[in-house]
């Protein structure tokens, strides 16, 4: 067999063969009542562990394309599909019916059919997505965020890291990357000279955007008595200082290292009148969460500087993901 399967890619090694069967069996390649290649012979051939080729049979048998004989082997059998089809096809007609009857169009029915179909797809078919930012507070906060809302495997990279070894952009078959504003430029160069295939690849700006509630907190903040600021980077650090100056805080502000945050607000207890947290309480081993326990101890106001995706760059990005989806899955039929 010359099929060319992807051991590093998105799609595991066994569906692909089962893929590959399938379509060998709808093009009539495979006849209906045919033996299949025994699982040892077929996976010496293709170089892949025989378990490997267990599971493909078991995926072709669970989709109704083939059935096992005990003792016998693995046949081609599609009996089965015409009735699962007949059910199926049952289901939608009368679930288009209804959403006609209340009065959705025909485009509409159509759209609300694939986005449903996308919600519900296998976590092994989903799109791959590297998120990178420059704070590592932040960095795994936003790609869980961008990995919920849309519907991918969300990475995350430190911009100091793809800047020392650029090719750990090439660990997976991404997608589609994402970052901030600030980076698009540079990131979108590394992508395009270091990825394979990477001038074809979207590199989409994200706008993160501080928090009602901490907007709210730092408000609040007057009077000679300075603000703690507990940071872990330097680029943290900016983020943070840079809003302090744009919101107007006129308190002094003392920016204090994660590892040094207990020592100093044991020693000087009473010297703050608040303390700015990265927003994951597990940042740093759980230092944070340690943290602002010992404020609740000590009385000392404290609140996370919270900073989330911007929700239109969020659906943005989730229309975009869910574009490529539809692209694949009409590459993937007809190839």
């Amino acid at each position: 067999m010359s099929w060319t399967l992807e051991e590093n890619g998105k799609i595991p090694v066994y569906l692909q063969i089962a893929q590959k069967l399938m379509a060998e069996i709808e093009n009539g390649t495979l006849k209906e009542g045919e033996r299949l290649m025994p699982e040892r012979k077929l996976s010496e051939n293709l170089h892949v562990a025989r378990n490997t080729v267990k599971q493909a049979y078991e995926e072709l048998c669970r989709e109704g394309y083939a059935s096992t004989k005990k003792g016998s082997g693995t046949y081609v059998d599609t009996s089965r599909r015409a009735d699962m089809d007949e059910k199926v096809c049952g289901v939608i007609d009368d679930a288009i019916e209804k959403l006609a009857s209340m009065g959705k169009s025909q485009k509409e029915i159509e759209r609300m059919f694939m986005e449903s179909a996308w919600r519900h797809v296998p976590d092994r078919e989903r799109l791959k997505l590297a998120w990178i930012d420059c704070s590592e507070e932040f960095l795994q906060d936003t790609a869980r965020e961008i990995a919920d809302f849309c519907n991918v495997h969300a990475d995350a990279y430190l911009i100091d890291e793809i800047r020392e070894k650029p090719g750990i952009l090439n660990r997976e078959k991404y997608d589609l990357f994402a970052t901030t504003i600030n980076h698009h430029d540079e990131v979108w160069a590394t992508v395009k000279h270091v990825v394979e295939g990477g001038d074809r690849i979207p590199v989409e700006k994200v706008v993160l955007s501080v928090s009602n509630e901490t907007i709210s907190n730092i408000a609040k903040l007057q009077g000679e008595k300075p603000i703690a600021v507990i940071y872990g980077s330097e680029w943290y650090r900016f983020s943070v200082e840079c809003f302090l100056k744009e919101f107007g805080v006129v308190s002094p502000y003392a920016y204090i290292p994660v590892k040094s945050g207990i020592y100093e607000l044991e020693r000087k207890n009473d010297r703050y009148q608040a303390v700015i947290l990265p927003q994951n309480l597990s940042y740093k081993d759980g230092l944070i969460r340690e943290i602002q326990l010992l404020c609740g101890k000590k009385g000392i106001s404290s609140f996370p500087f919270h900073q989330y995706a911007d929700q239109g760059s969020l659906f943005h990005l989730r229309e975009l993901v869910f574009r490529r989806w539809l692209e694949e899955g009409m590459a993937a039929e007809n190839s």
